[in-house]
Parts: C-alpha cells; structure tokens; sequence
C-alpha cells in the first residue's frame, strides 16, 4: 500500500450533554486498537528512577524505528481514523502509522498523559491505587483522571468510526484496559504493562 499524507484535526472540549462533532451513526461494533507511544529521552529517566521534568518530549531515534516497526506491523489493518494524544510523542507515533492508511488523525485532548510530577519508584506505582490514594498539588488526580478519559472513550465509542487505531500513552493504557473490562474502580488498576509501542486489541 502506498504512503498517505494524514489530516490531523483537533477535537474540541465538549460540553455536558454536548454530543461529539464527528458523530454519524452510534455502532454496535469496534474494532479499536490501542498503541502506546515510541521511547524518548524521558522515558529512559523514568527507567532509571528520576523525576521527569519534559513531560513533552520527541521521540528519540530508537523510539522512531518503534513507530516505523508497529506502522510496518499495521499497515494490513483497515483502519478509518486516528485518535491520538497531543503530546509530541503519541502524535509522532500516529504519524507514522497514518502513513499506509487514508484515514485522519484526530488530535483529543483526553488521551494526554496523567501529569504526575516527580513522583518515582513505588509512589509512581501507587498513584493508580484507588484505595490508597496519592495525593500532591503538582499531579492530577487518579479519580480526575480517569473521569477525563473515560469522557474522551466515549467520545471515540460514540464517533460512529468501526476500525480505530489510538495512539496515546502507558498511563492512559491502564484506563482503556479499566473501561473495556468493566473494571470497578477499586485497588491499583496500574497492572498490565505496555511497553513503548505495544499494542492492544478491543472489540465491542
């Protein structure tokens, strides 16, 4: 197949009862591929137990072969739209994939990353634990957190696309894995791992 030049659009924030502007016909069927982001410098710190103080940052040339191999990998799946976090890193990662698919890439606000400030280690592990909760002014809550991107699942659920490839991130992985398993909000929901471009398949 040959290479596609991607359309990126930016959703806008909804309004309570507000319905998505790219809504057509609710569907009973979806095909949703969830691709978490190529490495960067960041997240090697991340590895190596410091702070992470870019929280924006590109990907690094390891993680662009990441993007290359998993579009190479994708390029065979009918693919109709492109949800992708903002951040530098998933839209880079989006891109790549969009180049064997004419499909848009859609820009949503909800699948950023949880911002999580310096937190490291065993605390960074237990942010995700809704029984014992971390709390810090400079991170965003877990509850705060999944209630935006929920909304943002939502959105993409309603959408009325049946073939959907989002391209976002670690922490925003455990959500999605929460909403299509129907998981109650209790304990640490931070347990099943995707490493820099890994992806998981959801059908409803």
């Amino acid at each position: 197949m040959g290479c596609a030049k991607a359309s990126v659009f930016a959703t806008p924030p909804l309004k309570i009862g507000e319905k998505p502007f790219f809504v057509f016909d609710i569907i009973d069927d979806m095909r949703l591929i969830f691709v978490r982001h190529g490495q960067t410098d960041t997240n090697l710190i991340e590895m190596a137990g410091k702070p992470i103080l870019d929280d924006n940052a590109s990907l690094n040339e390891e993680g662009l072969k990441q993007a290359q191999r998993v579009a190479e990998e994708l390029k065979g799946e009918k693919v109709d739209v492109i949800f992708a976090s903002p951040l530098k890193r998933a839209m880079e990662t989006a891109a790549e994939i969009a180049r064997y698919h004419d499909a848009p890439v859609l820009a949503m606000d909800g699948l950023r990353e949880r911002k999580l400030g310096t937190l490291v280690g065993e605390r960074l592990q237990a942010a995700f634990d809704f029984d014992n909760v971390v709390r810090a002014d400079d991170i965003e809550s877990v509850d705060a957190f999944f209630e935006r991107v929920y909304a943002a699942i939502d959105q993409i659920v309603a959408s009325g696309y049946e073939n959907v490839v989002v391209v976002s991130h670690g922490g925003v992985s455990h959500v999605f894995r929460a909403y299509f398993n129907k998981l109650e909000w209790k304990g640490n929901l931070r347990v099943e791992h995707l490493k820099n471009c890994e992806y998981k398949i959801y059908e409803i």
